[in-house]
């Protein structure tokens, strides 16, 4: 994190600051993040109707609940200014009876 503090720093805000953290914090844990998008703009300068920003973050492996909490603080840390987010962990696989 130390090393790569200026990149963290420049893309702070954006999906790909995001992503970065991420990345940094959660080496060994298979993220991504889908921009759900909800930027709309006009050069008429009247109200354009969009959907709130949000993004959801997917946990491509099932991971402890400790895990979960810690990622879930790092994106609270890392994500844009309000932005919505869901993250999605993927299910442990249930054993088949014997």
């Amino acid at each position: 994190m130390v090393r790569r503090a200026a990149d963290l720093a420049r893309k702070r805000g954006t999906v790909s600051g995001l992503q970065l953290a991420l990345k940094l914090s959660f080496p060994d844990v298979p993220m991504r993040v889908e921009d759900q998008g909800g930027v709309r703009w006009s050069v008429d300068r009247v109200p354009v109707e969009a959907p709130p920003p949000s993004f959801i973050v997917y946990v491509d492996k099932p991971i402890p609940e400790e895990v979960q909490a810690g990622v879930a603080r790092c994106i609270e840390q890392h994500k844009p200014v309000g932005t919505a987010y869901r993250l999605r962990v993927k299910a442990p696989k249930k054993k088949e009876p014997s």
